[in-house]
């Protein structure tokens, strides 16, 4: 990543080994965000996007932090670069793909929810 990062004329000011992903707390992962909030920082490299982001609307959520506030983001294995048109593009659907995860999951969630209230209701009417 550093040899990437010298190609492409950057200097690396901050670098993290591993942000920990799978836990909840992820304190290097927040080191870097909040050095973006602060204009430490222009441009995050990853070296795969799932190395990022705890879920998609996690992922999500902070690329669109990080476009908002001007930080790049690449991911080299993935081959995304929101500094061109088509990373953006790809976080866009990305975008698209996250909100229908959240749709997907509530519905389930109501759905079975439902399901256990029916249950609950027929065992109600069925007991002496």
């Amino acid at each position: 990543m550093r040899e990437y990062a010298a190609r492409r004329g950057w200097t690396v000011t901050l670098e993290v080994e591993d942000v920990a992903s799978g836990s909840s707390v992820r304190p290097k992962r927040e080191e870097l965000i909040n050095a973006a909030w602060r204009r430490k920082i222009d441009l995050i490299l990853v070296w795969r996007l799932d190395r990022w982001g705890r879920s998609l609307l996690d992922l999500i959520a902070t690329l669109q932090d990080l476009l908002s506030l001007g930080v790049g983001f690449v991911s080299l294995s993935d081959a995304l670069d929101m500094a061109t048109p088509s990373g953006r593009a790809l976080v866009g659907m990305l975008a698209i793909f996250a909100e229908f995860e959240r749709v997907s999951c509530a519905s389930a969630s109501r759905r079975a929810s439902l399901t256990q209230d029916c249950r609950a209701s027929l065992m109600d009417a069925l007991r002496p």
